[in-house]
């Protein structure tokens, strides 16, 4: 249960985040979901709730939350503006990633072994971040 609910949050906050709070739910957003947003980051990270419900919003998938929460507890709250172009899926390994996005030529004789973690650790890893979730890895495009 969270902690500002929606009928005490004008008395929880100062003046100014209320103020923001009635702006923001006057256009598309949720009043739990800023109230659920400042429970878990705190009233002074209140300027990246926008950022925020909009990575939620364009991720487009059921976990989105769980998602987004796991990239900013990861990278922060002040990255996740426009990380929901950053994903890339969730996977349950480093080799089902790099088998999914194809990103070793498969022009290479069948009777190679491929170590996918070796691969990870000393090229793709500078490309891509994976952070661990409840299903697997999320991976995330870092340029």
């Amino acid at each position: 249960m969270p902690v500002t609910l929606s009928s005490n949050y004008k008395e929880v906050f100062n003046k100014e985040t209320v103020e923001k709070i009635e702006e923001l739910t006057e256009y598309s957003y949720e009043l739990d979901d800023i109230l659920s947003f400042l429970d878990t980051y705190g009233e002074e990270k209140l300027e990246y709730v926008e950022a925020y419900l909009e990575a939620i919003n364009n991720l487009g998938i059921d976990d989105a939350k769980e998602v987004i929460d796991n990239y900013a507890d990861s990278n922060g709250i002040e990255y996740v503006e426009g990380c929901d172009e950053l994903y890339q899926g969730n996977y349950q390994s480093v080799e089902e990633f790099i088998d999914e996005l194809e990103l070793i030529d498969y022009d290479i004789p069948s009777w190679l072994v491929i170590d996918y973690e070796a691969t990870w650790d000393s090229a793709i890893r500078f490309d891509y971040d994976k952070i661990e979730s409840t299903y697997g890895y999320d991976f995330w495009r870092i340029n």
